[in-house]
């Protein structure tokens, strides 16, 4: 056309329709940018006027929604070729207040007794090494670990029914001295609670293995009512310890997705025995995960008067069906490591891939007139 005074072209983006408002960055720049009030597919116009004439085309945005934030900062890993010096894990995460728990996998069932220890267990990093209770040097285990924020979390708001918590264990027990009154309470609401716990100072040098059991009796699991937990040293023969600062994690029991992580928490049957009991070790099934290749175990219950702590055994320790464990026992009052059944907890954990649509793409929009065919270049 023939444009009128000022002899200049005006464009304007508008909404034409949407299930929310959009914000235009500058409606009157054909190069500018929109901001949308909610997910959904909006309908844009670019209105050309040049006085006289005007034309418009339009285009339509898919707006999807922004995906939420868990608040749910954890992971999980394998630290291999440990030994009795200190080795630093740096992680992925930066914590506030990170609760580790850690497992030691045996390189085989002859190998010697090992606890895993902690120390600087903070930011994005803790110190790690295994100990052996008769302080005979160690090399070449592994350990498998969980570490998460300190919290309370739920399955609607995080994927996952779970606690994290630090507190003092003041007591220890033992052999003939088993203390179940070290009560613990619930942030959350737990039917079937999974706790698995972890020693995180070293105040003592000594070592000394985490466990829990129901409040009164050594012999039974937490209940959902309340749970007691700290410290033992099984049969050792030097039983005073330090204080130490306690790291437990509270799961109710079934299978979750959070944070990218599969998630599979479990009380095993009354069916592990000790290392001499098993050249071969004891299996706890494993459902809902398809792939998953970490784990950590606790003693939840100590039916063995001597005191033991379960372990990872490396012939197929953790697969999609099962998890190899066994439990161990200290050798500084007697060289062997038979041990009744008992219960354990064990979490299992995989890295969850989500399938992503193919990309796709048709080409850009054309305009014909017949009896002309339009040319379709997709990709």
């Amino acid at each position: 056309g023939l444009p009128a005074s000022p002899g200049s072209v005006t464009t304007t983006w508008s909404q034409i329709s949407g299930p929310g408002t959009v914000a235009f960055g500058s409606a009157s720049n054909v190069g500018t940018t929109a901001s949308f009030s909610a997910a959904g597919a909006y309908v844009l116009r670019l209105t050309a006027n040049d006085g006289a004439l005007s034309n418009f085309s339009e285009m339509t945005v898919t707006v999807s929604p922004e995906p939420p934030s868990t608040g749910l900062v954890m992971e999980v890993g394998e630290a291999t070729g440990v030994g009795s010096s200190w080795q630093t894990i740096t992680l992925a995460n930066t914590y506030a207040s990170m609760i580790v728990v850690a497992t030691v996998e045996y390189p085989s069932i002859a190998s010697l007794p090992a606890v895993s220890r902690i120390r600087n267990a903070a930011g994005n990093s803790f110190d790690l090494r295994v100990q052996n209770p008769s302080e005979t040097n160690l090399s070449g285990y592994s350990v498998h670990y969980f570490v998460v924020e300190e919290g309370l979390y739920n399955q609607a708001d995080h994927g996952v029914d779970m606690e994290a918590v630090k507190v003092v264990g003041s007591s220890t027990s033992g052999k003939n001295n088993w203390i179940t009154s070290e009560t613990r309470s619930y942030q959350g609401s737990y039917t079937n609670p999974v706790i698995t716990g972890q020693i995180m100072t070293y105040a003592d040098t000594q070592w000394s293995s985490f466990w829990a059991s129901s409040n009164g009796s050594r012999n039974n699991p937490p209940n959902g009512s309340s749970f007691a937990a700290g410290k033992h040293v099984g049969e050792d023969t030097s039983t005073s310890r330090q204080v130490e600062t306690l790291g437990y994690v509270v799961i109710e029991s079934g299978s979750y997705i959070a944070s990218g992580i599969g998630i599979y928490a479990v009380v095993s049957a009354d069916n592990i025995n000790g290392v001499d009991n098993s050249t071969n070790g004891y299996t706890v099934p494993v459902s809902g995960l398809s792939n998953p290749n970490y784990a950590i175990v606790s003693s939840v219950a100590m039916d063995g008067g001597d005191g033991g702590w379960p372990v990872l055994l490396t012939t197929d320790s953790v697969s999609s069906l099962q998890v190899n464990v066994v439990i161990d026992e200290d050798q500084v009052r007697d060289g062997e490591r038979r041990h009744t059944n008992e219960q354990i907890s064990l979490v299992a954990f995989e890295a969850v891939t989500f399938n992503i649509a193919p990309l796709v793409n048709a080409g850009t929009a054309q305009s014909i007139t017949l009896p002309d065919s339009a040319t379709l270049n997709g990709t």
